[in-house]
């Protein structure tokens, strides 16, 4: 997968004026015990990221971390992660480091909503369920492009 993306993917995106890239795994991550690059294959995955990714797309959306946040920007590409509906594991797990990014304890999602195509303008808002009712929506917004 990485020599097709290596091989391939730069071609699609010289005409792109807003490139978005979505993954499982992320760049960085909000869990304190799993920092980047503790395994094998995480080392293998952020060597991917540094070398294709980052500098190169505008945005990330990815997973794993079961959370809403907004990472930060890393060599001019944003990362935001939307892991599993933000359904944050227990309020008792110290794992996630929430407390440094802006971000939710679920549920909810992230999403980028595109107002210009070109130019590009568009802005990436955080929609987060407050409380036990499922109709009060609260909506976030975390960055305008």
């Amino acid at each position: 997968q990485m020599k097709w993306f290596e091989k391939k993917v730069p071609s699609f995106l010289k005409d792109c004026s807003f490139k978005i890239f979505i993954s499982h795994h992320s760049y960085d991550t909000l869990n304190t015990k799993r920092k980047p690059p503790l395994k094998k294959y995480k080392a293998s995955l952020r060597t991917f990221f540094e070398k294709n990714v980052l500098g190169k797309f505008d945005v990330v959306f990815s997973g794993h971390d079961h959370a809403l946040a907004y990472i930060g920007n890393f060599k001019g590409t944003d990362q935001y992660i939307s892991g599993a509906g933000g359904k944050f594991t227990s309020n008792k797990d110290s794992r996630m480091d929430l407390k440094s990014y802006k971000s939710h304890k679920g549920p909810g999602l992230i999403y980028l909503e595109i107002v210009n195509k070109k130019p590009f303008r568009g802005a990436v808002k955080m929609v987060t369920l407050e409380g036990k009712k499922f109709n009060s929506l609260k909506i976030v917004p975390l960055k305008k492009y």
